[in-house]
């Protein structure tokens, strides 16, 4: 689940990582939760759809123009922020996720 989101797993972090599955009329729905983002599976009337949501952004870095104490402006990864000067970044991100889900989900072997 973190390998999607593109976070690598830390021991000294400890995050949890939950994985639910829930059967629904339109049909089948699986969430891959981390703290407070996660990747939705939904399989609404034969259609496979994969959304990614991203509640706290600070968890990933954004390429941001800061001005240092002497003046000098460079170029830093930073925290990346709620708000629309990084949405960019954020829909990035979250494509990536995506991405890798769906590849991931198409090396799976087929079983039935």
């Amino acid at each position: 689940m973190l390998g999607f989101l593109g976070r690598k797993r830390i021991p000294a972090l400890a995050q949890e990582v939950v994985t639910d599955g829930m059967r629904r009329l339109e049909g089948w729905r699986v969430k891959h939760r981390t703290g407070q983002n996660w990747i939705k599976m939904c399989d609404n009337f034969s259609v496979l759809r994969i959304e990614t949501v991203i509640y706290n952004p600070s968890e990933f870095r954004t390429l941001r123009v800061v001005t240092t104490t002497t003046g000098r402006r460079e170029r830093r990864w930073c925290k990346m922020r709620n708000g629309v000067a990084d949405l960019w970044r954020t829909f990035q991100v979250g494509a990536a996720a995506d991405h890798r889900y769906l590849d991931a989900m198409a090396a799976a072997p087929l079983k039935g």
